[in-house]
Protein backbone atom coordinates (compact mmCIF):
# COMPACT_ATOMS: atom_id res chain seq x y z
CA UNK A 1 0.00 0.00 0.00
CA UNK A 2 1.46 3.36 -0.97
CA UNK A 3 1.49 6.38 1.34
CA UNK A 4 -1.38 8.18 -0.41
CA UNK A 5 -3.68 5.15 -0.12
CA UNK A 6 -2.68 4.62 3.53
CA UNK A 7 -3.59 8.23 4.40
CA UNK A 8 -6.93 7.95 2.59
CA UNK A 9 -7.77 4.71 4.43
CA UNK A 10 -6.93 6.26 7.79
CA UNK A 11 -8.97 9.45 7.40
CA UNK A 12 -11.92 8.30 5.30
CA UNK A 13 -14.11 7.39 8.29
CA UNK A 14 -13.32 10.44 10.44
CA UNK A 15 -16.30 12.67 11.26
CA UNK A 16 -14.04 15.74 11.00
CA UNK A 17 -11.79 15.58 7.92
CA UNK A 18 -8.09 15.41 8.75
CA UNK A 19 -5.78 18.23 7.67
CA UNK A 20 -3.70 15.55 5.95
CA UNK A 21 -6.59 14.74 3.61
CA UNK A 22 -5.57 15.50 0.00
CA UNK A 23 -2.25 16.94 1.23
CA UNK A 24 -0.51 16.06 -2.04
CA UNK A 25 -2.87 18.20 -4.15
CA UNK A 26 -2.74 21.07 -1.65
CA UNK A 27 1.06 21.09 -1.58
CA UNK A 28 1.56 21.14 -5.34
CA UNK A 29 -1.25 23.63 -5.86
CA UNK A 30 0.54 25.91 -3.37
CA UNK A 31 3.87 25.46 -5.15
CA UNK A 32 2.41 26.27 -8.56
CA UNK A 33 0.52 29.22 -7.06
CA UNK A 34 3.86 30.60 -5.82
CA UNK A 35 5.27 30.04 -9.31
CA UNK A 36 2.44 32.05 -10.88
CA UNK A 37 2.63 34.80 -8.25
CA UNK A 38 6.36 35.30 -8.85
CA UNK A 39 5.81 35.26 -12.62
CA UNK A 40 3.20 38.01 -12.34
CA UNK A 41 5.38 40.03 -9.95
CA UNK A 42 8.36 39.77 -12.31
CA UNK A 43 6.24 40.82 -15.29
CA UNK A 44 4.80 43.82 -13.44
CA UNK A 45 8.25 44.89 -12.24
CA UNK A 46 9.58 44.77 -15.82
CA UNK A 47 6.54 46.69 -17.09
CA UNK A 48 6.82 49.42 -14.45
CA UNK A 49 10.62 49.75 -14.52
CA UNK A 50 11.64 48.88 -18.10
CA UNK A 51 14.98 50.72 -17.90
CA UNK A 52 16.13 48.73 -14.86
CA UNK A 53 14.34 45.40 -15.30
CA UNK A 54 14.19 43.81 -18.74
CA UNK A 55 15.26 40.76 -20.71
CA UNK A 56 19.07 40.42 -20.74
CA UNK A 57 21.21 40.83 -23.84
CA UNK A 58 22.35 37.20 -23.77
CA UNK A 59 18.79 35.91 -24.15
CA UNK A 60 19.66 33.95 -27.27
CA UNK A 61 22.62 32.07 -25.80
CA UNK A 62 22.48 28.39 -24.87
CA UNK A 63 24.17 29.14 -21.54
CA UNK A 64 21.34 31.50 -20.53
CA UNK A 65 18.66 28.88 -21.08
CA UNK A 66 20.78 26.14 -19.52
CA UNK A 67 21.05 28.20 -16.31
CA UNK A 68 17.29 28.85 -16.43
CA UNK A 69 16.68 25.12 -16.73
CA UNK A 70 19.01 24.42 -13.79
CA UNK A 71 17.23 26.97 -11.56
CA UNK A 72 13.86 25.42 -12.46
CA UNK A 73 15.09 21.87 -11.87
CA UNK A 74 16.61 22.78 -8.49
CA UNK A 75 13.36 24.43 -7.39
CA UNK A 76 11.16 21.50 -8.44
CA UNK A 77 13.51 18.83 -7.05
CA UNK A 78 13.82 20.67 -3.72
CA UNK A 79 10.03 20.98 -3.49
CA UNK A 80 9.69 17.27 -4.18
CA UNK A 81 12.17 16.48 -1.38
CA UNK A 82 10.32 18.77 1.08
CA UNK A 83 7.05 17.10 0.11
CA UNK A 84 8.39 13.59 0.65
CA UNK A 85 9.95 14.59 3.98
CA UNK A 86 6.46 15.64 5.09
CA UNK A 87 5.05 12.14 4.76
CA UNK A 88 5.92 9.09 6.90
CA UNK A 89 8.39 6.51 5.63
CA UNK A 90 9.27 8.36 2.42
CA UNK A 91 12.85 7.96 1.15
CA UNK A 92 14.63 11.02 -0.29
CA UNK A 93 18.11 9.57 -0.81
CA UNK A 94 17.98 9.52 -4.61
CA UNK A 95 16.28 12.90 -4.83
CA UNK A 96 18.86 14.42 -2.47
CA UNK A 97 21.64 13.14 -4.74
CA UNK A 98 19.91 14.65 -7.77
CA UNK A 99 19.46 17.97 -5.97
CA UNK A 100 23.14 18.03 -4.99
CA UNK A 101 24.25 17.32 -8.56
CA UNK A 102 22.01 20.10 -9.89
CA UNK A 103 23.39 22.61 -7.37
CA UNK A 104 26.96 21.60 -8.17
CA UNK A 105 26.23 21.93 -11.88
CA UNK A 106 24.82 25.43 -11.44
CA UNK A 107 27.75 26.67 -9.35
CA UNK A 108 30.24 25.12 -11.78
CA UNK A 109 28.50 26.81 -14.70
CA UNK A 110 28.83 30.18 -12.96
CA UNK A 111 32.45 29.72 -11.85
CA UNK A 112 33.96 28.41 -15.08
CA UNK A 113 33.81 31.71 -17.05
CA UNK A 114 35.46 33.68 -14.21
CA UNK A 115 39.25 33.71 -14.35
CA UNK A 116 41.26 34.12 -11.18
CA UNK A 117 42.70 37.51 -12.14
CA UNK A 118 39.20 38.92 -12.66
CA UNK A 119 37.90 38.07 -9.19
CA UNK A 120 39.25 41.07 -7.27
CA UNK A 121 38.10 43.75 -9.71
CA UNK A 122 34.69 42.20 -10.35
CA UNK A 123 34.10 41.48 -6.67
CA UNK A 124 34.66 45.13 -5.71
CA UNK A 125 32.06 46.09 -8.30
CA UNK A 126 29.54 43.44 -7.22
CA UNK A 127 29.71 44.35 -3.54
CA UNK A 128 28.28 47.81 -4.27
CA UNK A 129 24.72 48.01 -2.93
CA UNK A 130 23.41 49.33 -6.27
CA UNK A 131 24.04 45.89 -7.75
CA UNK A 132 21.86 44.18 -5.14
CA UNK A 133 18.14 44.92 -5.71
CA UNK A 134 17.75 41.52 -7.31
CA UNK A 135 19.05 39.93 -4.11
CA UNK A 136 16.34 41.75 -2.15
CA UNK A 137 13.69 40.48 -4.57
CA UNK A 138 14.95 36.90 -4.27
CA UNK A 139 15.09 36.93 -0.48
CA UNK A 140 11.80 38.76 0.14
CA UNK A 141 9.64 36.95 -2.44
CA UNK A 142 11.24 33.63 -1.46
CA UNK A 143 10.55 34.27 2.24
CA UNK A 144 6.91 35.24 1.66
CA UNK A 145 6.28 32.16 -0.47
CA UNK A 146 8.13 30.02 2.05
CA UNK A 147 5.88 31.24 4.86
CA UNK A 148 2.86 29.96 2.96
CA UNK A 149 4.61 26.68 2.08
CA UNK A 150 5.47 26.12 5.76
CA UNK A 151 1.78 26.54 6.62
CA UNK A 152 0.90 23.89 4.04
CA UNK A 153 3.72 21.52 5.07
CA UNK A 154 2.40 21.46 8.63
CA UNK A 155 -0.70 19.73 7.29
CA UNK A 156 1.52 16.80 6.41
CA UNK A 157 3.61 14.96 8.96
CA UNK A 158 7.19 16.35 8.80
CA UNK A 159 9.58 14.66 11.22
CA UNK A 160 12.95 16.05 10.11
CA UNK A 161 11.94 19.66 10.62
CA UNK A 162 15.27 21.31 9.83
CA UNK A 163 15.83 19.33 6.66
CA UNK A 164 12.28 19.93 5.49
CA UNK A 165 12.63 23.66 6.16
CA UNK A 166 15.94 23.86 4.32
CA UNK A 167 14.68 22.08 1.18
CA UNK A 168 11.47 24.12 1.16
CA UNK A 169 13.53 27.32 1.36
CA UNK A 170 15.85 26.12 -1.38
CA UNK A 171 12.82 25.48 -3.58
CA UNK A 172 11.22 28.90 -3.07
CA UNK A 173 14.55 30.74 -3.25
CA UNK A 174 15.53 28.97 -6.46
CA UNK A 175 12.16 29.79 -7.96
CA UNK A 176 12.67 33.48 -7.18
CA UNK A 177 16.25 33.27 -8.53
CA UNK A 178 15.00 31.71 -11.75
CA UNK A 179 12.57 34.56 -12.42
CA UNK A 180 15.19 37.16 -11.51
CA UNK A 181 17.62 35.42 -13.87
CA UNK A 182 15.13 36.06 -16.69
CA UNK A 183 15.21 39.84 -16.21
CA UNK A 184 18.55 40.57 -14.53
CA UNK A 185 20.68 42.93 -16.63
CA UNK A 186 23.95 42.05 -14.86
CA UNK A 187 25.10 39.07 -16.87
CA UNK A 188 28.23 37.84 -15.07
CA UNK A 189 28.70 34.62 -13.16
CA UNK A 190 30.12 36.47 -10.18
CA UNK A 191 27.04 38.69 -9.95
CA UNK A 192 24.83 35.61 -9.89
CA UNK A 193 26.96 34.03 -7.17
CA UNK A 194 26.85 37.14 -4.97
CA UNK A 195 23.32 38.48 -5.51
CA UNK A 196 21.34 35.41 -6.58
CA UNK A 197 22.92 32.46 -4.82
CA UNK A 198 23.94 34.54 -1.78
CA UNK A 199 20.35 35.47 -0.74
CA UNK A 200 19.26 31.92 -1.58
CA UNK A 201 21.83 30.44 0.81
CA UNK A 202 20.93 32.98 3.51
CA UNK A 203 17.23 32.07 3.24
CA UNK A 204 18.06 28.36 3.34
CA UNK A 205 20.33 28.67 6.41
CA UNK A 206 17.75 30.73 8.29
CA UNK A 207 15.08 28.18 7.45
CA UNK A 208 17.10 25.36 8.99
CA UNK A 209 16.40 26.98 12.37
CA UNK A 210 13.00 28.37 11.40
CA UNK A 211 11.87 24.86 10.48
CA UNK A 212 12.26 23.71 14.09
CA UNK A 213 9.41 26.01 15.10
CA UNK A 214 7.48 26.77 11.91
CA UNK A 215 6.96 23.12 10.96
CA UNK A 216 6.01 21.78 14.38
CA UNK A 217 2.63 20.03 14.29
Amino acid sequence: MNTDQMIEDLVVHLKKPSESHDFKSLFWLSWFSSFLAMAVLTYLSAALLPEDIHLPLNLGSAAFWFETLLWSAISFTSAWIAFRLSRPQESVRTLTLIGGVLLLGLVSTLLLPVHGAEWSGQLDLELHWMRGPCGLFIFSSGAISLGWLFFVLRKGAPVHLRRTGAWAALSMGSLASMFMHLVCTHETGLHTLVWHIGPLLLLTLLSVEWGRFGLRW
